[in-house]
């Protein structure tokens, strides 16, 4: 029992290329067989009615920010939906009656964190993008990136901050926050795009007029009192407010403190009553409900608070944003509107579209759905967790998704989807089959299942972690949904943890590796019999895996292990996004890292493995999840060779440290496949940064002495981090 999904199949492999760029470079003379992997939407998958589901794979979509982009120059703006959430983008193509996910485009799009949105600051007819890329929720400036084409393809160059000149002259950053966009949008008529946002200090807002021309963007403070409006202390807007009587901050105040706008709102516009200038939505997190600001000349004479009162007023919790973007093939734009909030908000039919008309004297909105984009695709509300298992014994693998239930709650409980395959073992295809199962009544938190036979009846049984660190051992009756809860194992080996079952000392048990919270992976060995499992920690950083991102106190490690050709195949999804892929050979050996990224993308944070063969491959299939709530399959296409993988990716092969342990001074010898600037870190096993400094690689291989920083001893782990590669190798200190 090597494994709980066994396949073996025979690969005629030409080592001639493995052989020659070992020899040419130096390193050591194994090598391995990396599998290659694409996204994959082959299969179908069916609501429990039947009907398919258009858009299945989209990985779930939790605080999009919309924009309307051409991506491929032919004229017709496609739609981009940032998530705040997972800090990756999604982009879509419309086929006449939906929006289909086409995700090629996501990776040619600017880097950003909380939010992105498009507007053509350069007024040359291709969209730009303005980002928040700041980790701080507010006080940060915003970032400029404008587009243009390669080979019809959208591309993206940055343009740094926005800056303006201040009515003393000074020349100062616009700076916002992480939870609120500011307008930006052509107020004065124009035919440029100007900048619209609450003042932190003042409550009222600051209109930065576009002074400058399509070659040279350039703003200037002119009204800190626009539209005659403010906030009162309940945060709602007060019209016809003397803006001679209010106190803007002084001229001496520095530019940090002057400048900064609320990440409490979000603002759009939209000549609403066809009167000639911008009326303004506003979003809050004070409030669940949208305001319609309606100016006249600059000022806003009328606040409407229950946007659109005539028809099903947006009232979300929290912090509302509202998007004027185009999701039909009519020429208006509708109205998009989300919760934004980064904590407290909902994530299930909190995505509400607005469908735009055009009557004698006004824009009419009419609600069309609450579950935008989400309504046809897997969208699990949150921490979706999937494994694919043969549920119900007939020999097709099945998935089953545990997932967060529904926002805002103060506990997180547990819902499960299950989707059985009604397909073929070559071609699966599955039907939703219950959206609230629970393998118990009485554990309802949120957990991670992993399958596996641990009684020896030949009936899989289960073992769920949950985010407090508990391992539930559950046994199968031999009914196809029927679990008994048997027991809690007495171990506790950290929050979150994330469990799955092997045979990892081939002696026909099976063993747990547990992910958790803090990144590594623990190996508990089972010592029982084959009618009774005894699970025993045998080592709490397993093959020194380590999946945190550099200076990151988490990492949120899951594994999913696979064994081929006597190798053991070990992929890691993590808090970042990305699923790491690992070797081992011999049971005395650690993982060798044959490749950082094995998806070649983010999946979204908190990103969750289960593998299974759902098509008729070499290698497993892979279902992911993610914080999003919702899950991607990739699927295995080709094998290539670990080191030609890595330097075809950019990827530094291998970090040589010696001595290693060392006492006082050592040396690294690393490959780069360009010159490039590459900054190397030393931290301790807390994560805490001892060392850092910037060294020019040369391409080809590089030794770099190092003159030992003034530490204890120890173990550390040193990380070279440059354009194109993040390679980390432990280090001990003597």
């Amino acid at each position: 029992m090597r494994s709980v999904l066994p396949k073996y199949n025979t690969l005629v492999f030409d080592i001639f290329l493995v052989a020659l760029l070992i020899s040419n470079i130096g390193l050591q003379s194994t090598y391995a067989q990396t599998p290659r992997y694409t996204p994959n939407d082959e299969i179908f998958i069916l609501k429990g009615d039947g009907t398919p589901i258009e858009n299945p794979y989209t990985g779930g979509i939790e605080r999009p920010v919309f924009s309307n982009i051409d991506l491929n120059n032919d004229g017709i703006d496609e739609l981009v939906a940032y998530d705040a959430q997972s800090f990756v983008y999604k982009t879509f193509i419309w086929q006449g009656e939906y929006w289909k996910l086409d995700n090629g485009y996501s990776k040619y799009l600017p880097p950003a964190t909380f939010w992105s949105i498009s507007a053509d600051l350069d007024c040359d007819g291709i969209m730009d993008f303005i980002t928040y890329e700041s980790s701080s929720f507010v006080n940060s400036p915003l970032s400029v990136y404008l587009g243009h084409y390669e080979n019809d393809t959208i591309r993206f160059s940055a343009n740094g901050v926005i800056e303006y000149e201040a009515m003393n002259g000074n020349v100062e950053t616009i700076r916002a926050g992480g939870y609120g966009i500011p307008m930006f949008k052509d107020i004065d008529s124009d035919g440029d795009i100007d900048i619209l946002a609450f003042n932190l200090n003042t409550f009222t807002l600051y209109y930065y007029e576009n002074v400058g021309d399509c070659n040279d963007i350039k703003y200037r403070l002119v009204n800190e009192c626009w539209g005659d409006i403010k906030l009162n202390d309940q945060k709602s807007p007060l019209t016809g407010v003397d803006c001679n009587g209010f106190a803007p901050p002084p001229d001496n105040q520095n530019e940090n403190e002057r400048a900064i706008h609320f990440d409490d709102y979000s603002l759009d516009g939209l000549d609403i009553d066809l009167d000639g200038d911008l009326d303004i939505f506003l979003g809050n997190s004070y409030q669940d409900n949208l305001c319609l600001l309606y100016n006249e000349n600059n000022l806003i004479y009328k606040v409407d608070s229950l946007f659109p009162v005539y028809d099903e007023p947006s009232i979300i919790p929290f912090n509302l944003l509202p998007r004027l973007v185009n999701i039909d093939d009519d020429p208006e734009d509708e109205l998009i509107v989300i919760p934004f909030d980064g904590v407290d908000y909902s994530n299930l039919n909190h995505i509400w579209a607005y469908d735009a008309s055009i009557g004698s004297d006004s824009i009419q909105f009419e609600l069309i759905t609450k579950q935008f984009i989400q309504n046809k695709s897997i969208d699990l509300s949150t921490h979706s967790s999937p494994t694919i298992v043969d549920f119900d014994n007939d020999g097709l693998l099945d998935i089953l998704i545990s997932s967060t239930g529904t926002l805002p709650t103060f506990l997180p409980s547990s819902i499960n989807f299950l989707l059985q395959n009604q397909g073929s073992p070559s071609l699966p295809s599955y039907i939703i089959t219950d959206d609230n199962y629970r393998t118990s009544s009485v554990h309802k938190e949120r957990y991670v299942n992993t399958f596996g036979d641990l009684n020896g009846d030949g009936h899989d049984d289960l073992i769920k972690g949950n985010d407090n660190g508990d391992l539930l051992y559950f046994e199968r009756t031999g009914a196809a949904f029927d679990f008994v809860y048997k027991e809690t194992l007495p171990l506790n080996l950290g929050k979150n943890a994330t469990p799955f079952l092997f045979d990892i000392d081939n002696d026909g048990l099976l063993d747990l590796v547990v992910g958790e919270r803090n990144g590594n992976l623990n190996l508990l060995k089972n010592m029982g019999t084959i009618s009774e499992p005894n699970f025993v920690l045998h080592d709490e950083f397993w093959g020194e895996v380590d999946v945190r991102a550099t200076g990151q106190p988490t990492g949120y490690s899951h594994p999913y292990i696979y064994e081929y050709q006597d190798r053991l195949y070990l992929f890691v999804a993590s808090e970042a996004g990305t699923v790491k892929l690992y070797e081992k050979v011999a049971e005395n050996e650690s993982f060798k890292l044959l490749n950082a990224s094995i998806l070649g993308m983010n999946v979204g944070k908190r990103a969750t493995i289960s593998g299974g063969f759902l098509f008729d491959d070499d290698f497993p299939a892979l279902l992911i999840g993610n914080q999003s709530g919702g899950i991607t399959i990739f699927r295995f296409s080709d094998f290539t060779s670990s080191i030609a993988n890595q330097v075809e990716e950019g990827l530094i092969p291998e970090i040589k440290l010696y001595p290693n342990p060392f006492h006082y001074n050592f040396s690294l010898k690393v490959y780069s496949t360009t010159k490039e600037k590459t900054k190397i870190y030393i931290e301790d096993t807390s994560g805490k940064r001892i060392y850092q400094k910037t060294h020019v690689m040369n391409k080809g291989s590089n030794v770099i002495n190092i003159q030992s920083p003034q530490i204890p001893a120890g173990i550390y782990f040193l990380t070279i981090l440059s354009k194109n590669t993040i390679r980390t190798s432990k280090l001990v200190k003597s």
